[in-house]
This record gives structure tokens, sequence and C-alpha cells, in this order.
């Protein structure tokens, strides 16, 4: 049987991540900090996970394929097999001492096992996670274990769109292991930056446009929670499912959709039935009753996703952000003539209420939610916001 070792065993390391390992016929070694955690992991031998889709929930009993073992014992012999694929599934902030405590096991593999490649693939839920995990690898090796890192060490990020949130007080009653997640059918890897074998899992897909995928993901998904948030939160909704209920605010992301998959297709190459096949794939999560995700939570998280992205080594323009009839659509959802009875609403209430979820320079950094909606709204109207009216129309965000 392969092996794979999953570093973290959190609601992602054990809960989307080791069920597609498992369906690919891997053996798990989940490895945690969290001492007591992995003692009952290994006590019980198996755990709940529950998948919620539209239609219902879904129940599952992982068992038999897996061992825990602490980050203080010596897991020498795990990265010294012939095959060794890391997945590393930790929170944004805990990443970099991830790197420091898995930069001995790449020391220890150039050492013993020169011409034996290594994989990593970094489940991260952040911008280019592989990017910064290479870094911090590279702050913490010389020598030949830097040449091992270079020649011999592939990272590869992620594309999914996986929402995993605490397991319910009464999943836990039942195992106080369960978890819980939005059951996304698959999970993109990037095809050509491994330097072993790639992974083979019947849901884990080898992607060759891997950060267009991302970019696809932040400027349409993450822009799609932002509007739910800074629309929902002033009509009294706590959730995106709430928010999503009310037809005016569909109508409105659904249309900023629209308008984004034109830029999304001329800048990156999507298709216009993918990019349609695509907006059905959001809608069908934001309409999913059992992952009601609050919205001071989305509203806060734009900040932290949205930025600058680099495909193909250089800029790009994340979206075409001329009102939509001048690259080929009548009228524009987005257009401040288009946007109908949302456009006195957000003008005078959107900003108000934004402090409640980031700063306010929120529009300094570009959120897309502002860029694909208010830029119309506020275009040469006297109470726009000071700097509403100077973002260029077609923004080009900088490597």
């Amino acid at each position: 049987m392969k092996q794979a070792i999953v570093w973290g065993a959190g609601r992602i390391g054990r809960g989307f991540v080791a069920e597609l390992l498992f369906e690919g016929d891997y053996f798990v070694h989940f490895v945690d900090k969290d001492a007591s955690l992995v003692r009952a992991l290994n006590r019980q031998g198996r755990y709940t996970l529950y998948k919620t889709r539209e239609t219902g929930l879904e129940k599952c009993v992982l068992a038999g394929n897996f061992l825990a073992h602490s980050t203080d014992e010596d897991l020498s012999s795990l990265f010294l097999q012939e095959d060794c694929l890391v997945d590393v599934a930790v929170f944004k902030n805990d990443l970099e001492s991830a790197a420091e405590m898995l930069a001995p096991y790449v020391a220890l593999r150039a050492e013993k096992m020169p011409r034996s490649p290594m994989d990593f693939i970094t489940n991260v839920n952040m911008n280019a996670p592989e990017v910064a995990f290479r870094r911090y690898l590279e702050q913490r090796l010389s020598g030949p274990a830097r040449d091992y890192l270079d020649a011999q060490v592939g990272v590869s990020g992620i594309f999914m769109m996986c929402i995993a949130p605490d397991a319910t007080e009464e999943m836990r009653r039942e195992d106080p292991l369960a978890v819980y997640h939005n059951g996304f059918f698959e999970q993109a890897v990037d095809a050509e930056a491994f330097r072993g074998v790639p992974p083979q899992a019947p849901r884990l897909r080898l992607s060759h446009r891997l950060a267009a995928e991302e970019a696809r993901k932040l400027y349409t998904l993450n822009m799609a929670h932002c509007a739910l948030a800074y629309l929902g939160a002033p009509r009294g909704y706590a959730t995106s499912f709430q928010a999503v209920q009310d037809a005016e605010i569909r109508r409105v992301v659904a249309g900023a959709l629209e308008e984004a998959s034109l830029g999304l297709e001329k800048q990156l190459g999507f298709g216009g039935e993918e990019m349609l096949q695509w907006r059905e794939i959001i809608f069908s999560l934001l309409l999913n009753p059992y992952m009601a995700d609050p919205l001071s939570r989305l509203g806060a998280d734009s900040r932290r996703k949205l930025r600058p992205l680099r495909v193909e080594g250089s800029q790009i323009v994340i979206a075409d952000l001329r009102p939509a009839h001048q690259i080929g659509k009548t009228r524009g959802a987005m257009d401040r003539r288009g946007a109908g009875p949302f456009q006195h609403f957000v003008q005078r209430r959107a900003f108000r209420h934004a402090g409640r979820f980031q700063p306010p320079d929120l529009r300094v950094h570009g959120a897309v939610f502002f860029h694909n909606l208010c830029i119309f709204l506020f275009r040469d109207q006297a109470d726009a916001p000071p700097d509403a009216g100077k973002t260029p129309v077609g923004v080009v965000l900088p490597v």
C-alpha cells in the first residue's frame, strides 16, 4: 500500500485530505502537535466524517488505514521511505513553524537518499502557499541540503473549494473526533510541480494551469462571499445562506459573477461554457443550507486572500473593469445604471458597514467586490468615497 504523511490532523487534514488519499489506496500517517488528539486518534482507530450538500447530510466512518504521530516524536523512518509524499494541512499562521519542523527531515533525506525525490502539497488557505513554504525551507537549509531542495523537492499548491466548519455539538456527542465539510468533489494540484511520481487518487486532479484556477476561485467565489457580506449585513442577515435567499442580493451577485467571468475568459483563457458551469458550481455552494458561513467572517476574509497573483511569471489583469457593454455585453450588472435598487443602497450604506468587517483602507487594497460593484456605482458622483473614482478601468495588479 502507498503511504502519505499528512502534517496537521485538523478539520482539513483528516476531514478532506485524508479522505482523498484513502480513496487512492494510501495509508495515512497523521502528524500533529496536539498530543491529546494524537492519542485519541490512535486509541479510537476511526472517526466520523460528515459531508453536506444541498440535498442533505452524508455520514461515513473512516477507520483502519491511518496512524497518528506527535511532532515531538522522531519521525525519521517516515521520511526515509522511497516515495515520500507530505501534505501540509495547517493554518496560514502555522505554515512557517511547520517548515521549521520539516526542514530537518528534508536535510536527513538529502543526506541518506540524495537521489530520491520528495514532494509536498500545501493545503493552506492563503494565496500561493507553495511559494511561501519553499521560501521558509530555503531560509533553513544550506549546502547539500539546499542543493537537494532545489533539485529533488517538489512543492505544489492546491485548488479546492472545501469549507470545513467545526462539527456541531450533536456530531461531537456521537463522536468527539467527528469532522464536517461541504463535500466538494475534487482537489487540483500542480501537475508540473512534482519531482517524484505525482499522487494518484480518483478525486485528486492534476492541473496544468493551477495558478489560473486559483485566480478564478479567489476572484469569483471569494468576491461572491464579500458581496454577500457587504450587501447582506446591512439588511440584517447573519449568514451567507440567509443573504443569498434575498432575490435582489442574489441577482447582484449573479451579475457580478457574470461580469467577472468576462474578464477571466479574456485574461486567463477560460471558455464561456466552462465559466457558466463554474458559476453554477459557486451557486451550488452558496445555496447549501448546511454551510451557512457568518457574514462577519466572510467580510473580513477578502483582504487576506485578494492579493496580486503570479500567472506564468508575469502580471495579470484580474478582471476587466470596464462596463460589460464595452467588452461585448449589452449592459453591465455592476454598471451604475444597471444596479437598479442597489445604487442608493450601496453608495449610502456599504461603506458605513464596511468598518464592521475590515479596516477603512479596504479600498486601497483593491477588494474585488468594490472593483466589480462600487466603482461603477460611485463613478462621477459627488458623494463618492475619496478614492473610489481613482481606481483605473482595467486594474493591473503588479507582480
